[in-house]
């Protein structure tokens, strides 16, 4: 998926709106849930992604599906992004949202890639590690991938640590394929 531009700019001033009014963990669940509806549910996706579906009748619907059901910010955003041919970028929003709360509380989102499910305590040292080398707290995430056949590889603020199996072996690969080799 290719990151709109503009979606870190909304979610940059649906932040600081809900941040000012103490309501930033009800905006963003009621956000977060509308965004995974419109994911999961192709028929609704559709209709409010369509452009022959009008503005006002979008706006029409949407009102009528969450009046007095969420709170003001999330209605007046969703009019927005319908109003602005924006809407397809909610799970965007919501991503840059979820990155700008979590700055805000001194947690960063990490991901382990392993050929194994980590054990509890192995997860927990490489947490208490990252969290002393990136000063925050760490909210860390084990993917098991087989095919990197060990080792892990580590993601975490636009970092890639690699120190999986597979990648040492396409290293050694490389390396031994410009090595030239002078017979005597």
């Amino acid at each position: 998926m290719r990151i709109h531009p503009v979606a870190k700019r909304y979610a940059r001033a649906i932040f600081e709106l809900a941040a000012e009014q103490n309501k930033l963990d009800t905006v963003f669940d009621q956000l977060k849930a509308f965004a995974e509806v419109m994911q999961k549910d192709t028929r609704l996706r559709y209709y409010f992604l369509s452009p022959q579906v009008g503005k006002q009748e979008k706006s029409a619907s949407l009102d009528a599906l969450l009046h007095n059901k969420v709170d003001k910010i999330v209605s007046n955003t969703l009019l927005l992004l319908i109003k602005n041919n924006r809407l397809e970028s909610i799970e965007q929003i919501v991503f840059f949202l979820n990155r700008f709360n979590d700055r805000k509380h001194n947690r960063i989102q990490a991901v382990v890639t392993s050929a194994i499910a980590l054990t509890e305590q192995n997860l927990q040292k490489l947490q208490t590690l990252l969290s002393e080398s990136f000063h925050a707290q760490i909210i860390l995430e084990n993917v098991v991938k087989p095919d990197i056949l060990g080792g892990f590889i580590i993601q975490v603020e636009g970092k890639i640590i690699d120190g999986s199996i597979i990648h040492q072996l396409n290293t050694m690969k490389q390396e031994l394929m410009q090595t030239k080799v002078y017979a005597a």
